[in-house]
């Protein structure tokens, strides 16, 4: 009884000395990861930064002061939605990203329902 007693402990004591060792060992591995990262990162950053960004040209203000309202009974080709969607993720996060799927969200009743269930479960405005 006893030397299963010792047995027991000293697999314990081992396998919590292991987990300690990998936890360390990725610890250190994702401090590399992170830091080659952040050196690959303002590389081109610091090279871009020495030409200065053209100015982007501002709209007239009659342009500005127009509501963006769709007419009644025209149709919106879908190809002219999806265009105007890559020109906002272009102007927003540059042209390093791309549109890979569009589609229209469908919700089902359970899903309506449960999403109303969970933001009316709290009052985070009290």
């Amino acid at each position: 009884m006893n030397e299963t007693l010792s047995y027991g402990l000293s697999v314990g004591f081992f396998a919590y000395g292991m987990m300690i060792v990998i936890a360390g060992l990725c610890a250190v591995l994702i401090r590399v990861i992170v830091t080659v990262l952040a050196k690959t990162s303002k590389a081109p950053a610091k090279a871009s930064s020495k030409a200065p960004a053209p100015a982007a040209p501002k709209p007239a203000a009659a342009a500005r002061a127009a509501p963006a309202v769709p007419v009644p009974g025209s149709a919106v080709d879908d190809g002219v939605i999806v265009a105007v969607i890559t020109a906002a993720v272009h102007a927003a996060l540059g042209a390093g990203h791309r549109i890979v799927h569009l589609e229209e969200a469908s919700h089902s009743a359970w899903t309506r329902d449960i999403r109303a269930r969970h933001h009316t479960s709290h009052s985070p405005h009290r």
